[in-house]
């Protein structure tokens, strides 16, 4: 089940996922590999700083591991760990 800290924070993720990868469907699943969108590493470094913009955080290279933007749900837990600190 889905809290409602993470219900928003998903929302908010697949905003600026959309922002730079217009292919992603609003209704995306959390499971759903990114890639078959069009997400590849150029495009990752925009989401990074676009993540960093909407939840004023910074995001350290410690805190991202490989899968970090494999799914909406790989995001989520990257942000949520950020911003418990």
């Amino acid at each position: 089940m889905t809290s409602v800290i993470s219900t928003s924070t998903r929302e908010r993720i697949i905003t600026v996922l959309r922002a730079e990868v217009s292919a992603v469907p609003q209704d995306v699943r959390d499971d759903t590999p990114l890639a078959q969108f069009g997400l590849n590493s150029m495009k990752q470094v925009d989401v990074l700083f676009g993540l960093e913009d909407e939840f004023e955080v910074q995001i350290d290279e410690n805190d991202l591991k490989d899968n970090a933007f494999e799914s909406v749900g790989t995001m989520t837990e990257l942000v949520e760990g950020v911003c418990r600190g």
